[in-house]
């Protein structure tokens, strides 16, 4: 059980700023690639979603606000692995974040092409905005100390 030292400990190190900047830049990210101006259409074909269903597939607030302390939470174990590891490069940053990707949420995600029958495209569009945003939260939160 962690004690208030313990929980002090825990703290030091972050930049709760960058955290935030990285949380809102990621919705941003996620917003955008999901927009029918990236890969919003192609989502849209592949769920099998037609014009009507598309708009009713919007997220709702509490959808969105679920998305952003998602976003939140990523970027802040992202900084605490930064502060853990030591990283305060570009390079550290990218490693990191690539690690984190690779190993966690590509992995994750192509479960559901081995088990579900998940299409490989929207594997490639899922997977391909994590990679983004992982990237992006990892290079802001590594050099941003």
């Amino acid at each position: 059980m962690m004690v208030a030292a313990d929980i002090a400990t825990f703290a030091l190190g972050i930049n709760y700023i960058a955290v935030i900047a990285a949380a809102v830049g990621c919705f941003v990210l996620g917003a955008v690639w999901y927009s029918p101006l990236a890969f919003g259409k192609a989502w849209s074909a592949l769920r099998g979603l037609d014009g009507d269903a598309t708009a009713a597939a919007r997220p709702s607030p509490p959808m969105m606000a679920a998305e952003f302390v998602r976003g939140l939470l990523v970027a802040y174990v992202l900084a605490r692995l930064i502060v853990l590891l030591g990283i305060n490069d570009l390079v550290g940053a990218i490693v990191l974040g690539i690690s984190i990707w690779l190993g966690l949420q590509a992995t994750s995600i192509v479960g559901s092409v081995l088990h579900e029958q998940y299409p490989p495209k929207l594997f490639a569009i899922h997977s391909g905005d994590a990679l983004v945003k992982t990237m992006f939260a990892a290079v802001l939160l590594g050099l941003w100390r």
